[in-house]
């Protein structure tokens, strides 16, 4: 399925799958709203969705922050009027001995495969 004259919102867009898809996604003659913490690796991503024929908006956050959250969401809005699709691709699997982890470290990685989910989903 290609996605074509839609807005679509990508976290974790700085690398890896979030930087991926919005690569897939810039000839389509979309509008992308990539986010995530690193501002500089976004802009290098923003020229490469351009150049292919779509309009970027960069909106370095943090995906953790409740309010940094709802702020992209009020940005890409107020930009482009909508948000058709999201693509909330921040999450972790990490490879530790439950035997050993401690509390601390579970309620870390689940904030992140949770807490960043509801943020988005709720602004």
């Amino acid at each position: 399925m290609r996605l074509s004259g839609k807005t679509i919102l990508i976290t974790g867009a700085s690398a890896g799958i979030g930087r991926s898809v919005a690569e897939q996604l810039a000839p389509g003659g979309n509008n992308l709203v990539i986010t995530a913490r690193r501002a500089a690796e976004l802009e290098a991503l923003a020229s490469i969705i351009r150049a292919r024929g779509s309009r970027c908006l960069v909106l370095p956050a943090d995906a953790l922050d409740e309010a940094a959250a709802a702020g992209v969401v009020e940005r890409a809005i107020a930009e482009f009027g909508r948000i058709d699709a999201a693509l909330l691709n921040i999450g972790e699997g990490p490879a530790y001995n439950m035997a050993t982890a401690t509390a601390a470290m579970v309620k870390a990685c689940m904030r992140i495969n949770y807490d960043v989910t509801v943020h988005y989903l709720v602004s």
